[in-house]
């Protein structure tokens, strides 16, 4: 009988510590939800500060697509996201003038965040092959909001204060104020229940802001001349769509040859094979 128990005592303690790794395995594991939908945001960056009248007319940045179920999100543009920028240069040599234009576009590919698994999923094509480029979340360079949910540094951000409209005047916005960094932000926000999170609500401590529509942030920037200067990125939400996604939109093409960490470089130079 003592055989016995001894025997047993080591197997006993094996799966004490089987079942402690794998509570710590399903318990540890934070669930990630950002609710299920469209959600599409419009960043424009503005040189002077007219918190509720920003002149954005002709001051786009690029735009956000998200579609969101659970812990995927899936950023595809259906147009360019970026607008075109031309610099026009004429010169004159003699009696021949040559008229020059530079064209820049900001590429940004199609990427999918799978949160349960921390993978980004960048998506590209090498010779009518699919390619997708797998990293990290956090080592995604061009995600500016849902990159910012993992970042330890949001909870050094706070929400000053959140002014609701509490007299019922349609005319009348909730705004608020924040910390971000070490700079001071503005935002707008709404009271109204939708079926995704704002992603602008990523840059402050998770649970502790309302749903944001509109935030102010002081960004530098680089003229044409090379010197620095100081205007503000106004980020907008244009619109949200309540909206069952098939879960299909969020799969990774069978076809698709999945390399580590390509760079932008890589994804769009066709002499790197």
């Amino acid at each position: 009988m003592l055989t016995n128990l001894l025997f047993m005592k080591p197997r006993i303690l094996l799966y004490a510590i089987l079942l402690l790794c794998y509570h710590h395995s399903v318990f540890g594991q934070k669930a990630y939800n950002f609710g299920e939908g469209i959600i599409k945001i419009a960043h424009y960056f503005a040189m002077e500060r007219n918190l509720l009248h920003p002149d954005t007319a002709n001051n786009l940045f690029t735009n956000y697509t998200y579609y969101i179920k659970g812990s995927k999100v899936l950023r595809r543009e259906g147009t360019s996201s970026s607008p075109t920028n031309s610099d026009k240069k004429i010169t004159r040599q003699g009696d021949t003038v040559f008229k020059t234009t530079l064209t820049a576009k900001m590429v940004i590919p199609e990427y999918l965040l799978d949160f349960h698994q921390n993978k980004a999923y960048t998506f590209y094509t090498k010779k009518d092959q699919p390619m997708i480029s797998v990293s990290p979340i956090r080592d995604l360079r061009y995600d500016l909001f849902f990159k910012a949910s993992l970042s330890s540094s949001r909870n050094n951000n706070c929400i000053l204060e959140a002014i609701p409209n509490q007299n019922g005047d349609t005319c009348a916005i909730n705004y608020g104020y924040g910390i971000v960094g070490k700079d001071s932000v503005f935002f707008q926000f709404s009271t109204k229940q939708y079926p995704v999170e704002s992603p602008l609500t990523y840059f402050f401590p998770a649970g502790t802001s309302p749903f944001i529509t509109l935030l102010w942030a002081p960004t530098p920037g680089t003229g044409k001349d090379g010197k620095p200067f100081s205007g503000f990125s106004v980020l907008v939400v244009k619109d949200v769509i309540d909206v069952k996604l098939p879960d299909s939109l969020f799969t990774i093409p069978s076809n698709a040859i999945l390399k580590e960490n390509v760079s932008m470089m890589e994804m769009y130079d066709p002499n790197i094979p």
